[in-house]
């Protein structure tokens, strides 16, 4: 897997408990019953929504979402050619998960599965925090959804 982005404290305290709140906001604005997981070291967002009431955006029935802001996407326009999910999420893969990706100012989400993820080809990129070695599924974005939130 190579080399991975050392734990910052302060990134996860300036960015963590923003993009769950975020996240849970929005799942709850589509119809879905959305909660922080309590498990401090698995997926971030646990959500559910039964087949009574239509959903805004249909996601499934009981599903989990990842979520990050990513600081360089600026704006309403994704900036990227494909959407890079870090490599060492790869332990949640499995199950119905999905990765939210929030813009800078938690204007824009993109939103992949984890299938989809799962089947991107994986390649090192060089970024701000870790220079070489880390590497990413590089999703294409013909498979992620882009919504204003």
């Amino acid at each position: 897997m190579g080399t991975t982005k050392p734990f910052s404290k302060k990134l996860h305290e300036e960015n963590d408990e923003l993009a769950k709140k975020k996240m849970i906001e929005v799942l709850e604005s589509w119809g879905y019953s959305a909660i922080r997981n309590p498990k401090r070291y698995e997926i971030d967002v646990l959500a559910d929504g039964d087949n009574t009431n239509s959903k805004v955006v249909d996601l499934g029935i009981k599903f989990g979402v990842e979520t990050e802001i990513k600081h360089p996407w600026k704006g309403e326009n994704f900036p990227f050619e494909d959407l890079n999910i870090p490599s060492r999420k790869f332990k949640l893969l499995s199950g119905n998960a999905y990765f939210g990706v929030f813009n800078s100012d938690l204007t824009k989400l993109a939103m992949v599965h984890s299938d989809y993820v799962a089947l991107s080809p994986q390649k090192e990129v060089s970024n701000r925090l870790v220079k070489e070695g880390e590497t990413f599924f590089k999703v294409p974005l013909e498979n992620v959804s882009f919504y204003s939130v």
